[in-house]
Formats: C-alpha cells, structure tokens, sequence
C-alpha cells in the first residue's frame, strides 16, 4: 500500500469520480478510506497527513454515505479556518506542523467524531500531542521569536486588537506545552519568567475585558508549575506595583469578582498552590509570601465575609463560598499563623 503509489492512485480516482459527479464512487473511496485509517497504522497516518494528501484525504471523507448532503469540510478549512500568526513565524515547519495538527484535530473531531473505535483514537491523539510538543519546542527555542514577542507585548503603542490576539496566543502556547516533559514545562516557566511574563500578566488583571482576564488566570495557572517563581515576583515587586494594585493584590480582588465560576476557581487554586507547602521554618521565597499575604490581604478576605449582608448571600453565594475555602485552607496548613 504505500510502495505501489496507492494513495497517488487513490486521490486520482477520488478527484476523476468528484468532476464526473459519480457519486457511487465517492461513497466507495470514502468507505475505503475510513477502513485505513482505523487500520492504525503509524506508516499510513505519516503518508496520508502529510502535506500531499491530508486536503485530498479530507476532500475523500466529505461523501459520507451515511450522511444525506455532502459535507464542505475542505472550504470551511481553506475560507474559516485560517491561521492568524500573531507574531510571523519563520519556521516553516512549525507552521505546517500547526496545520497539519488542525486537520488532524478536524478529522478527529468533527469528520470522523462517532466512527473511530478507541485505538485509532489514542493513536490521532498521540500524533497530536506530539505535534503540539514539536511546535512548542522549536518556538521556546526561536529566540528571535520569543523576542519579538515579548516586545510586542510590552510595546505601549500595541492595538487592544493586537493585545488580545497576542495574549490569547500566549495562552494557547502554555496550554499546548501541557504535552512536554514536566522537566522541559519547569524550564518553559522559567524561561518565560525571565522574559517578564509576570509583569505582562499584572497589566493584563487589570483589564476590564473578561476574555483578557480569563486569559492571564489561565497563563498564571500554567506558571504556578514552579509556586516558587510567582513567590518571588510577588515578594519582589509588592512594594514598587504599577497603580498601587499589586499581583497579589489582583488575585485577591480576582476572588472577590464576580466573573463567574471557572474563573473563580482559577484564582482560588492559584492562591491554594502559593499557599500550599509554606511552613514556617520553609526557603526563603515561600517563608516571605506567605507573611505578605497574611499582613496585607487575610483581613481583607475577612472583611468581605463580614461586610456582606444577608439579603447579598444569594448573589454572592460563590464569591463567598471560595473565600471561605481559602480561609479554611489557610487554616489547615498554617496553623501557627
């Protein structure tokens, strides 16, 4: 199959039977197809998620029998599903290498969602985590990339377009290194640190636009891989905060913000982990957090628990709720405080 110009042959037939409109034979090479790809074979999704075939091949799945009206996936993904480079990437294999993991997610997800069977999944999934470790990699490692990010993200002449488009991408860009090794996600955060992600993060919780802020909760999250990091930024930078809001302090207003659910409990499990392990006799990062916190932000959480009225619990249910869970954790793991 793959030393016979199969797949040559294959999209041949498939584009011959497409101008004719013979459409016994478009189902025919569809179900053809679909039979190789649960095949499972490493060798074949190589050959036919390449670059030479993967638009043929989603051309192919379009004349599903089973469905009554022919599916346009290839013009949704040539017309709505382009990609938007928020910084140029040179690399051209990193960028076939993000087109080829859309198609792949597409197939996966929307083309062939209820005719895989489990193996075939895992499979398409490992080919994408893969994907997503080898894109990470090479961009992490562009340093005329992660430059001319973060200077665009500093710039104060940036569009709030560009903003949003830049920060969304650094989101996705810590959300797909979940595919690396925990030793190469520790340097990432590392790495990202030393280029100013923290300051970054800070101006982004100040936005008034939800998405940003879901956004930055979603990047800090990431960052928190290494608590010690954040301690030190937090410690670091209390005193000298730009609008005299600290992180600290945008963390704390986070939890107290009514944005809704998920977003609360990203604040609340970032504020878990920075409290999390800090005993009193702990290293030096840890030992001064965990006293900024109890001197300038325990009694504020107090104070909005006090402060609120009864006829406000309704609305306040869950704001309520994780600051009480934050108070109890408080509780369990410093009790020498």
């Amino acid at each position: 199959m793959l030393q016979r110009d199969f797949f040559p042959k294959i999209v041949d037939l498939f584009r011959t039977c497409k101008g004719l409109g013979d459409m016994d034979g478009l189902h025919k090479i569809f179900r053809l197809v679909k039979a190789i790809i649960l095949l499972n074979s490493a060798a074949i999704f190589d050959k036919i998620f390449s670059d030479d075939f993967i638009l043929d091949i989603i051309g192919v799945l379009e004349y599903d029998p089973e469905v009554r009206n022919v599916q346009n996936h290839s013009a949704f993904l040539k017309e709505h599903a382009v990609f938007k480079e928020a910084i140029p990437i040179r690399n051209a294999s990193v960028v076939s290498k993000i087109h080829q993991t859309y198609r792949i997610c597409y197939i996966k997800d929307v083309i062939l969602q209820k005719g895989l069977d489990e193996a075939t999944l895992a499979s398409l999934n490992a080919i994408i985590n893969a994907n997503y470790a080898f894109v990470v990699c090479l961009l992490k490692d562009d340093t005329s990339f992660m430059q001319r990010l973060f200077a665009t993200m500093r710039s104060s002449n940036i569009s709030a377009e560009s903003k949003r488009e830049l920060v969304l991408f650094l989101r996705e860009f810590c959300t797909v290194s979940s595919s690396l090794q925990p030793a190469q996600r520790m340097q990432l955060s590392r790495d990202l640190a030393g280029r100013g992600v923290f300051d970054i993060i800070s101006d982004v919780l100040r936005s008034q636009e939800k998405v940003l802020v879901s956004a930055g909760t979603d990047i800090l999250h990431y960052l928190t891989q290494d608590p010690n990091l954040l301690r030190s930024y937090i410690a670091n930078h209390e005193e000298s905060s730009r609008e005299g809001i600290s992180l600290l302090g945008l963390l704390i207003e986070g939890i107290a913000t009514d944005f809704g659910g998920e977003m609360l409990c990203q604040f609340l499990e970032i504020l878990k982990v920075l409290l999390d392990g800090c005993t009193a006799d702990t290293v030096t990062q840890c030992r001064d957090f965990i006293e900024l916190f109890y001197e300038k932000c325990f009694d504020k959480l107090i104070n909005i628990i006090e402060s609120s009225r009864v006829e406000e619990y309704s609305a306040k249910l869950e704001i309520l709720y994780n600051i009480c869970e934050l108070l109890c954790f408080c509780a369990r793991h410093h009790p020498y405080k």
